[in-house]
This record gives C-alpha cells, sequence and structure tokens, in this order.
C-alpha cells in the first residue's frame, strides 16, 4: 500500500511538471495546489525512507521514497523560482 501511495504521488508531482510546460505558465491557483502537494509528497517520502527495515522489499520501497523526495526537492525549488523570478503567476 506504501509503494502504491509513493507511485502516485510521483506521478501527481510529474503531472504538474508537464502541466507547466504545455500551458508555458502557471495558473495562479495552482501554484498553491502544486506546494501543498510538493510538502506532503517530501513528507510523506521521508517518513517512508525512515521507517523501512533491511529487507529486499523495503529496498524497493526505499528506491520510491527517495524518487519522491528528489521530485518533491525539485518542485518546491521550482516553485521557489517561481515565486522570486515571476511573481506575476502568483
Amino acid at each position: 500500500m506504501n509503494r502504491v501511495i509513493l507511485t502516485l504521488l510521483t506521478l501527481i508531482q510529474c503531472m504538474f511538471f508537464v502541466n507547466v510546460l504545455l500551458n508555458e505558465g502557471v495558473i495562479f491557483f495552482n501554484i498553491y495546489i502544486w506546494a501543498v502537494v510538493a510538502l506532503t509528497s517530501l513528507m510523506a517520502g521521508v517518513i517512508s525512507f525512515n521507517s523501512s527495515s533491511s529487507n529486499i522489499d523495503d529496498s524497493a520501497n526505499n528506491y520510491f521514497a527517495l524518487s519522491l523526495i528528489t521530485i518533491s526537492i525539485v518542485s518546491i525549488g521550482y516553485i521557489i523560482y517561481l515565486v522570486i523570478f515571476k511573481p506575476f503567476y502568483l
């Protein structure tokens, strides 16, 4: 179940990036939702990564958690970039 949640959060993060690329910008309401999802995903990834043991099944879970953490940090960084350099999207 944990892997499913991590996979879905990763797909949601990727969907926001695709939305930005296709629409050539960010709708002002979309950036707030994206920030909440990015922070939630970061928290879920860190909790999942810290709660794993040395089981083989948990190593696959760690890869999902690390990929979600990476995508979440990139998302948060991009949101900060938008806030600083393109504030008219807010």
